[in-house]
Order: C-alpha cells, then sequence, then structure tokens
C-alpha cells in the first residue's frame, strides 16, 4: 500500500492511495490536472483509477475535480447532496461532466476488487454560505491483507463512536490535526469563526485528535499503528511541532514510537510506501 499527499492544509487537499491494484484519488483541491496527469504517467500506474470527493469545500473539490476526470478518464465517486452543491459552485463543469464518469453513492460501503471503502459521514460543515454538502471521511481495507487498513479523515469536526470505531481498526491514521486551541484564542479570527471552528461542524483540534488516537490504543490494548500521519495542519494557528507533540503526550504509556508519528506538509510531497516515508 502506497500514500502520497500532495498537500494537506486550508489550501488545498489531494491524496492518492494506491492498495490492491487499484489507485484512489482523494480529493483534488485546486491541483492542476496536468500535475495529477504527470505524476500518474511517470509513477507508471496501470492500476484501475477512481476520484472519491470528501465535501464540497473549495480546498476539497473544484473545477478542476472535473477537468482531472476528463483528462484522465476515470469516474467520480460522490455523495449526491454533495454533487447538488457542487453544480451550485460549478455549474459550467459540474452539470455538462459526462453522465458515464459521475457515480452518485448513497450506500455506506463501496467494493473495488480486492478493497472495500467504508463511507464514514462525519458531522464537519460549512460556515455561511460556504456548503459543504454530504461530508463523509473513508476506510479503506485490502480484504487480502490485514495489515492494509487505512483510516483517511482530514475535515472531520467531532470523533463520534462510529469514527473512532474506525480509528481502532486502522492500521494507518491520516488523520486531521487541524488547530491548537490557544493560538485560536489569541489569534484576531473573528468571534463566529472562533465558534464554528471549535463545534462539530468545524475542525479536530491537536488535542482532540490526540485524545482519538489514546482511546484507539486503548481499544487495540496498545497495539500500535503503523503510522500516524497528522494532516490538514492550520497554516496560522497550528504547527508540525505543536500537532506532533500533542499526540505524543497523549500515547506516551504505550509503545507508539515516535518516529511513527508524521505531519502531511503543507505543500510538499509526502510518500508512504509500503509503510516506509520518503519526501519530495
Amino acid at each position: 500500500m502506497d500514500l502520497i499527499s500532495f498537500g494537506s492544509s486550508s489550501s488545498y487537499n489531494c491524496s492518492i492511495l494506491n492498495i490492491a491494484n487499484q489507485t484512489f484519488i482523494i480529493d483534488t483541491g485546486k491541483i492542476e490536472p496536468e500535475f495529477i496527469q504527470s505524476y500518474l504517467l511517470k509513477s507508471n500506474l496501470k492500476n484501475n483509477k477512481t476520484l472519491l470527493i470528501t465535501h464540497a469545500h473549495y480546498d476539497h473539490l473544484s473545477k478542476n475535480t472535473f477537468l482531472i476526470s476528463k483528462i484522465l478518464n476515470i469516474p467520480i465517486y460522490i455523495h449526491p447532496i454533495t454533487f447538488e452543491v457542487a453544480i451550485k459552485k460549478f455549474n459550467g463543469v459540474a452539470s455538462t461532466h459526462p453522465a458515464e464518469l459521475i457515480y452518485l453513492y448513497k450506500n455506506s460501503e463501496l467494493n473495488f476488487g480486492n478493497v472495500e471503502v467504508k463511507i464514514i459521514k462525519v458531522p464537519h460543515q460549512g460556515m455561511g454560505d460556504d456548503e459543504a454538502g454530504y461530508s463523509v471521511s473513508y476506510f479503506f481495507e485490502n480484504k487480502e491483507n490485514e495489515n492494509e487498513k487505512l483510516f483517511f479523515g482530514t475535515d472531520i469536526g467531532k470523533i463520534n463512536d462510529e469514527i473512532q470505531k474506525y480509528i481502532n481498526e486502522a492500521e494507518i491514521l491520516f488523520i486531521e490535526t487541524n488547530y491548537d486551541k490557544s493560538l485560536v484564542e489569541k489569534s484576531p479570527r473573528y468571534y463566529k469563526h472562533k465558534n464554528w471552528l471549535f463545534s462539530e461542524k468545524g475542525h479536530l483540534s491537536n488535542d482532540d485528535t490526540a485524545s482519538a488516537i489514546r482511546n484507539g490504543l486503548i481499544a487495540r490494548s496498545g497495539r500500535p499503528y503503523k503510522k500516524i500521519i497528522l494532516a490538514h495542519l492550520s497554516r496560522t494557528c497550528n504547527t508540525p511541532e505543536l500537532a506532533k507533540n500533542a499526540v505524543i503526550r497523549e500515547v506516551k504509556e504505550f509503545n507508539q514510537p515516535k518516529e511513527s508519528i508524521l505531519t502531511a506538509p503543507a505543500k510538499d510531497i509526502l510518500i508512504l510506501k509500503n509503510f516506509d516515508l520518503f519526501l519530495n
């Protein structure tokens, strides 16, 4: 299993997962179609390809999403409610996109060969007019390799029992640690924005995620995760050091290696190849 993050921040988010002869592009943000096309060609990926969209915020879904789908001739898997929001935001490209390249799912599970993808509804929503649609996280599982289980959640808002269950079951976490609460409180952000951020419709703080990981380790009887990748860090109200240290403090009584806890860069490429880390 290989996981590539091309950027994870409040600016844009795009990742590629290769698992069991399947390639999933998860969100596209504002990344250029030519960049994705060039990377896939350079990597000589001949797997079946699918585009998955978590929600309709601009840093995850843009006009480029539909261009990438057309250029690569691959389907976009998106919830019907999220697609309705996409039509509002990008009517010229979303409403005219080839019907055969749009898969509107309503079920909570998708199957691609040996890969099972669980669709997990999450509380995250937009503030004001910035609609998110039906926000989801994903749980990927290779049915032929019990070590290949990934929880992928970049915009969650609040950890509920179902989300925690999949965090417990995963071997790799790609999970948001969006903000440090004290930095947000000291920031010049509007009161309304702070309230949204701290609510279940906003984002997870470093402490929220650290607590969820700790609960996961308790449920796993201390069995460590293979990798924990902290993602979607705020550009102004967080740092990689603050995010990592919050998690390390919470898991210090367990045998989770410090070197297994990583942060996804805001812009640089992170490559996790067969559980080993490479940075471009």
